[in-house]
């Protein structure tokens, strides 16, 4: 092999040029400035890149364009978000009180059973009595909206305009991102169809051809096969993965499977085949059928909603084709960094997207290892195995595939799938069998009857095994192992560590600029770990709705955790158990609860194995009967409370068994105590004395206006306050405002999101989701 081929960026332009597009975004993140000095710099380089061409001065041109792609790069992410005019959506975002806007729908409407998201390109917004001519997009929610909006349709909507958010809790999902990397900056809730006036339908392909026959399909799937068939059929071939029920979407996670739904570079391909042979037959120049071929590559992109996998596809589809047409067959990996470029210069936060990275990182890895399996299988071409050859080539592919996106699907979804690897190769091949008969049985369903009947006996066969393959893989032992999100320089260091086995095991030579960059990310993620400053003890209050949660550890490593689970349709799991996977090491030693009986909170005891306390028999045997307290039967086991907790609890009362008073929990850590009382009323407190100081006091909502509260605040001075919610709350405060011992030691999850109270030393520092604003600034 010629020298120059060795790298991965040997002769790959477009793959470079895609990497200094990318530091350039990332510059753009890391350092926010006025859009107008990276526009100077980017014309600069510009105007340079053009001087030094006319000069023919040759070795400096290469880095004169990588600096113009850099300051591109920084340029377009800063104009995508960074300053925008003061009419701008975004800006308008969070006045308060209901407004109105008008403008033209962009996007296909996403229905959903209660509710509608439509895209909306604003054209004005009405600030009290006045329209101000506004730009921007918005995503509104509109409640029980129904299919009754199509794209381009001009409609106005009267709602709530709001600026997205980000994570309610460290680590938590990034709405406001989210819609940041599809350009959308602002979003809008609205009560239901009476608030959004469609003033003109709109006109548009992808109104009146794409959208009807892409629910003409869906409707003939559901028409001749079972539903879960139908829905299993749709996310193969048109990425439609609403009608999935949540059990067989957990399935597909759990075996490493979920990419199938993302329609990506397979099913391009598939129907590229599926066209192709008939045009072949018909005996068209070969520049006739690329043309036709492309233009079916773009209204397949089209019917699957331009997701940005099948962009992906189809640009490197169409950009083989063309070289296959016109040009000398092109080097796929220079192909694929192209694609990147086209995508990221259209929209630069992109990047962030879980299916892009997901897409390009499994097609990278089958791009580069596809030649390399071809070649090991070429004797079987020998033996007239060639069909046997193309089976195994898909089935590596698919391994190859998978190796390549297992950590991000740990760092995403804290799922580590053991036999994703396996359970890839025959479900990947049924669907893409399952992509192909789906094809010619929409072709076939017009002309109904037993033609139809027909077509959809096979599919209905291929899908079920699909999910008898599902279950099964998933009831495997340790088929799926819950694991902590890698950080990215974890992920580049495993993405290198497997580049350099690869080259060194498959390929038989030895990488040495991939061992080196190994090595340095070894000791960077190793010297980071050590010197990290870690606190005595922490606590984060985690913000779960109108449901309680709180977590303890400290330096001796138990951690310890209270969940009270008052709304179950919040469905807090997603947050508590990928939170301490990530934040605890996937530890939970204790776990007390005035829900126990909950489903959650079950299922939260489960995945740790933790032990579960519920304060009402705390209550019943430490309270009302103490010599109970060492039966084993009983929720408290004979060793007790662990160390450093202990229970404060009144004294009996006249109540009834169902309105006891639960008790309230004092952790010791450090110089002092932590008492959490938001199961508790605080008469509990009358005659408590505390004898060390009390770093953090934790009350319930219902409690935060009550003069008892305030005394009992006056009495203990804790260094800190935390209001949480609690069974008797009715409205949860929102600003300090509301709080009547508004300091700046008082904190809520309502009001601040996700928060930690750590003890460095013997100082507490505070780190909250959201900026606390005290009253009297």
């Amino acid at each position: 092999m010629n020298k120059e081929n060795r790298s991965i960026f040997s002769r790959r332009p477009a793959l470079v040029a895609l990497l200094f597009y990318l530091a350039g975004i990332f510059i753009s993140l890391k350092l926010q400035v006025h859009y107008l000095i990276p526009l100077a710099l980017t014309v600069a380089s510009l105007i340079a890149v053009i001087y030094i061409y006319l000069k023919d001065a040759g070795k400096w041109i290469g880095w004169s364009a990588a600096l113009l792609l850099v300051f591109l790069g920084w340029f377009n992410t800063n104009l995508s978000t960074g300053s925008f005019p003061p009419n701008h959506v975004k800006n308008l975002a969070g006045l308060g009180g209901k407004v109105g806007l008008a403008g033209h729908i962009v996007e296909e409407p996403d229905i959903r059973t209660d509710r509608t998201y439509i895209v909306v390109e604003t054209d004005s917004v009405s600030m009290g009595q006045y329209w101000i001519p506004s730009m921007g997009r918005v995503r509104a929610k509109v409640n029980n909206g129904g299919s009754r909006y199509n794209h381009a349709d001009i409609v106005t909507i009267i709602g709530y305009l709001y600026e997205p958010k980000g994570p309610r809790n460290p680590g938590g999902f990034d709405y406001g991102a989210y819609l940041r990397a599809k350009g959308i900056f602002a979003a809008m809730s609205v009560s239901g169809p009476h608030n959004v006036t469609i003033i003109e339908r709109g006109q548009s392909f992808l109104s009146t051809v794409v959208t009807p026959l892409r629910g003409y399909l869906i409707s003939k799937t559901k028409e001749h096969l079972s539903p879960v068939s139908a829905a299993i059929l749709s996310g193969f071939i048109l990425g439609e993965r609403r009608d999935i029920p949540e059990e067989y979407q957990t399935l597909f996670r759990n075996t490493g499977t979920l990419h199938l739904m993302a329609v990506s570079g397979s099913n391009v391909a598939m129907v590229i085949i599926i066209f192709a042979y008939p045009l072949a037959l018909l005996g068209l120049p070969r520049s006739i059928k690329i043309i036709i071929l492309l233009a079916v590559i773009l209204f397949f992109a089209l019917l699957t909603r331009l997701e940005p996998s099948v962009v992906r596809a189809s640009i490197i589809a169409s950009v083989g084709l063309v070289a296959y047409g016109w040009i000398r067959k092109p080097d796929y990996i220079n192909v694929l960094g192209f694609a990147g470029l086209i995508m990221l210069l259209w929209r630069p936060m992109q990047i962030f997207d879980v299916g892009l990275q997901l897409s390009f990182a499994a097609t990278f890895a089958i791009v580069y290892a596809l030649p390399h399996i071809l070649s090991w299988l070429s004797f079987l071409n020998r033996m007239r195995l060639r069909w046997l050859s193309w089976i195994l080539a898909l089935s590596l592919s698919t391994v190859a595939a998978q190796l390549a996106v297992m950590p991000l699907l740990a760092r995403y979804f804290n799922n580590m799938p053991l036999v994703g690897t396996v359970a890839n190769i025959p479900i990947g091949i049924l669907a893409s069998l399952s992509t192909a008969a789906g094809v010619i049985f929409y072709f076939l369903t017009p002309l109904g009857g037993w033609v139809s009947n027909l077509a959809a006996a096979p599919l209905e066969l291929m899908l079920h095994i699909v999910t008898y393959l599902l279950k099964f893989f998933s009831s495997l032992p340790h088929a799926n192992q819950a694991v902590s999100s890698p950080g990215w320089l974890q992920i580049a260091f495993y993405w290198v560590l497997l580049y350099v086995v690869y080259e060194t095991i498959i390929r038989r030579r030895l990488s040495r600029t991939g061992i080196t960059i190994g090595l340095a990310m070894f000791s960077i993620v190793v010297w980071s770990g050590l010197v990290e400053s870690r606190p005595s003890w922490r606590v984060e209050f985690i913000e779960i709705g109108r449901n309680r949660a709180w977590i303890f550890s400290d330096v001796k490593g138990t951690t310890v955790a209270s969940y009270d689970c008052y709304r179950a349709e919040d469905n807090p799991n997603r947050v508590l158990i990928p939170h301490i996977l990530n934040f605890y090491d996937g530890r939970l030693d204790y776990l007390f609860s005035a829900t126990a009986d909950s489903p959650d909170v079950v299922e939260l005891k489960e995945a740790f194995s933790a032990r579960l306390i519920a304060a009402d028999s705390v209550v019943y045997l430490l309270n009302r009967q103490p010599e109970a307290a060492n039966k084993k039967e009983d929720n408290i086991a004979s060793e007790g409370f662990p160390e450093n907790i202990k229970v404060v609890w009144g004294e009996p009362d006249n109540r009834g068994e169902e309105d006891k008073t639960l008790p309230a929990l004092q952790i010791n850590a450090g110089d002092g105590i932590l008492i959490f009382a938001a199961w508790s009323d605080p008469r509990i407190f009358a005659e408590f004395q505390a004898e060390e100081k009390v770093r953090l006091l934790e009350m319930p909502w219902s409690a935060y206006s009550q003069d008892l509260c305030r005394k009992l605040i006056g009495r203990l001075d804790p260094e800190m306050i935390v209001f949480s919610p609690d069974r008797l709350s009715i409205a949860m405060p929102r600003s300090r405002t509301e709080l009547t011992h508004s300091e700046n030691r008082l904190y809520s999850t309502s009001i601040c999101g996700g928060f930690e109270i750590a003890e460095f030393g013997s100082e507490l520092k505070v780190s909250t989701m959201r900026k606390v604003v005290n009253e009297r600034e």
